[in-house]
């Protein structure tokens, strides 16, 4: 029972820790977002992967341009475990993109990446924030981008 106890003040102590320092990336998020990332309900735990997708978007060219500028975009999309939710984080502003997905997951069809275990947002109040996502199957993957937004889509047939 004494393990147990230290175990919870030790998170808790972290969880504050993450809080203090995601107050920081405040003036950046929208407080929407914002209140998404700091809820104490954490909703995308146990959340399934449903899309992660990182391409090009090219804009519309404007008049007298002769150039496109590409620019990276990456979303993901994750369904709560109630099954009724859908979360969409897009980033923008990408500096990089990292993939760790142990071998034994990689090749195996019928295996997924897996629930979510945990997630984070850290950075500093200027320069690129890091959005990290751990995964029940050990699998990684991080996001280090200027702006981040979170959107929800609820259906209530589902």
């Amino acid at each position: 029972m004494d393990r147990f106890i230290r175990a919870n003040a030790k998170g808790q102590q972290l969880k504050a820790a993450y809080l203090e320092a995601l107050r920081a990336l405040a003036p950046r998020l929208s407080k929407r977002a914002f209140s998404l990332f700091a809820d104490p309900r954490e909703p995308l735990f146990d959340s399934d992967l449903v899309v992660f997708s990182a391409g090009d978007l090219l804009p519309f060219a404007t008049s007298g341009t002769r150039r496109l500028r590409t620019e990276l975009n990456v979303e993901a999309t994750f369904r709560s475990f109630d099954l009724k939710t859908l979360h969409r984080l897009t980033y923008k502003g990408i500096k990089s993109l990292n993939f760790n997905f142990p071998a034994e997951r990689w090749f195996d069809w019928g295996d997924c990446v897996a629930s979510l275990l945990a997630h984070e947002l850290t950075g500093e109040q200027t320069g690129p924030m890091q959005h990290a996502f751990y995964f029940v199957s050990g699998a990684t993957i991080s996001v280090t981008c200027e702006r981040v937004s979170w959107q929800t889509k609820r259906n209530s047939q589902a």
